[in-house]
């Protein structure tokens, strides 16, 4: 997980978890969560998360959760 209290973007080394990796963004104002396009990420490199804007309160923040699962 990764808090981004003004949104914007995070620069992820998904080398370092399992492969798989599905990813979502978390609305922490209304307990959310929106499947990020493309996932099921590989863990053979890094891979930039940007946040979708505006959440439910009309707020910047939002939660990056990335779970380790089998790839599709």
């Amino acid at each position: 997980m990764a808090y981004l209290p003004q949104g914007g973007t995070i620069m992820v080394d998904l080398r370092k978890l399992q492969n798989g990796i599905s990813a979502r963004w978390f609305d922490p104002t209304n307990n959310q969560s929106r499947v990020i396009a493309g996932s099921q990420f590989s863990n053979r490199r890094t891979h930039e998360f940007t946040a979708p804007g505006k959440n439910g309160a009309g707020d910047p923040d939002w939660v990056l959760v990335l779970e380790a699962g089998s790839e599709r």
